[in-house]
């Protein structure tokens, strides 16, 4: 039977091709490695939860390399708290135009050439570590893993340099040169140094910081609200961070919601780290009454309490009626005690606060799709479209959806738009097969 499972293999493939064999890798040289730096950035330093700093928010990884980039004269450290590595290597054939972006181009620049807005992508996310790498942005790496205290012994050095040689931009030697250390692994990629540490086991260090953040990270550190609070537990970390007093130049924080490398669900954390560095006194002080209110939502799903869960979605909403997060919120609540209709019509509001909330109708869609509602995945699949209107992924998507709910003109309609773009050889390198089959089909 005929799916949208053929988007979602040009999506597997997107994830996949960026990975090189090993023998390339070690062949290519850093394109930016005759580049001479310029001199460094005087630039004020902030210890972390100390003093109030303002991050910066982006989307997706990638988008964080133009404020990486401003203090690379300094070489600083970077700290990664994350449980993606963001060591996908870049094809060697896209590696000039990626240094290119790396060197001059802003966040919407990059932003305008992701896999979301474009068919001919230059980086993907979970490229930006490997790309600030590959242009000499940082004089060391500490990667803190998000793995908890009782499974770390079960992290062995064996499994470790396998998922560094999986990424692609660790070479077989310098692979085979990571060594255990106290505090995790350590070794060197590219000639910087690398570590990968526990959450306990923060280094001392001397030097400029850059520290980024990843909502993916308390992930594997989370249960439920009876077992691992989410907001106490998220305090522990950073307050292990607050103790170090690095000397941090700036802050970035990837939602990574796009393309569903995260759930929606996990969209407000982004902006509650945001609120903990911004001001410092929220690790001592109480929670404001929203954080409180979106605990007690939390706890109330382990029990499926869906008239409470209401009550509370509807209390946000009273509080905080123009924050996105809070609209979702109540649109689950809504959804949970099966009023449908009003669910999707706050599901709306939350999408136009705040697009990234547009990913839902995908998910919806999915699940049309699993229960052989086509109809209704056409449906969920055009209101994700008009949010992402240059998503290639989402047209191919609603392309198949049209074709399994039987309208064939707007499925050969669609199609023959997406033969039109301008579409990469190396993530999508069967799709111009699909085109052809589609274009043979229509005579």
């Amino acid at each position: 039977m005929k799916t949208i499972i053929f988007a979602l293999s040009l999506l597997l493939c997107i994830t996949l091709a960026g990975c090189e064999s090993r023998q390339q890798q070690e062949k290519q040289k850093s394109p930016a490695a005759s580049v001479m730096r310029p001199e460094p950035v005087t630039a004020q330093t902030y210890a972390l939860l100390k003093d109030s700093i303002e991050p910066t928010l982006v989307e997706i990884d990638i988008e964080a390399l133009p404020t990486w980039r401003r203090y690379k004269a300094n070489q600083p450290t970077l700290v990664l708290f994350s449980e993606n590595g963001f060591l996908q290597a870049v094809p060697e054939v896209l590696r000039p135009q990626a240094t290119t972006l790396a060197a001059s181009a802003s966040a919407e620049e990059i932003w305008d050439q992701s896999p979301f807005v474009t068919a001919n992508p230059t980086l993907l996310p979970g490229m930006a570590l490997s790309t600030a790498i590959e242009n000499q942005f940082f004089g060391r790496i500490i990667w803190v893993l998000p793995v908890p205290l009782e499974k770390q012994p079960k992290l062995s050095l064996d499994s470790f340099r396998r998922q560094l040689l999986s990424f692609g931009s660790f070479s077989a030697d310098e692979a085979a040169q990571i060594e255990l250390a106290a505090d995790g692994f350590s070794g060197s990629i590219k000639g910087v140094p690398f570590q990968a540490v526990f959450p306990e086991k923060l280094p001392e260090l001397t030097g400029p910081v850059i520290v980024h953040f990843d909502p993916g990270f308390f992930y594997p550190f989370y249960t439920n609200e009876i077992k691992t609070p989410l907001f106490s537990m998220v305090r522990y970390y950073l307050n292990s961070l607050r103790t170090t007093n690095w000397q941090t130049l700036a802050v970035t924080i990837s939602r990574s919601n796009y393309g569903r490398q995260l759930p929606v669900a996990t969209r407000f954390m982004g902006q509650t780290l945001a609120d903990f560095l911004r001001e410092p006194k929220l690790m001592d002080s109480g929670m404001p009454k929203l954080w409180r209110l979106r605990r007690d939502l939390l706890y109330l799903e382990i029990f499926f309490q869906p008239q409470k869960m209401l009550q509370i979605a509807l209390q946000m909403d009273d509080l905080a009626p123009e924050d996105a997060s809070v609209q979702y919120d109540l649109f689950r609540a809504i959804r949970i005690n099966k009023q449908v209709l009003e669910s999707e019509r706050v599901l709306a509001l939350a999408v136009k606060q705040d697009k990234a909330y547009a990913m839902v109708y995908l998910n919806l869609a999915d699940d049309a799709i699993t229960a052989a509602q086509y109809k209704q995945a056409v449906y969920y699949l055009e209101l994700a479209q008009q949010s992402f209107p240059n998503d290639p992924i989402i047209a191919l998507a609603l392309s198949q959806a049209y074709l399994e709910a039987g309208q064939d003109k707007a499925y050969l309609t669609t199609m023959q738009k997406l033969s039109k773009r301008s579409w990469s050889r190396v993530y999508y390198p069967k799709i111009r097969g699909q085109f052809k089959s589609t274009a043979g089909s229509a005579d």
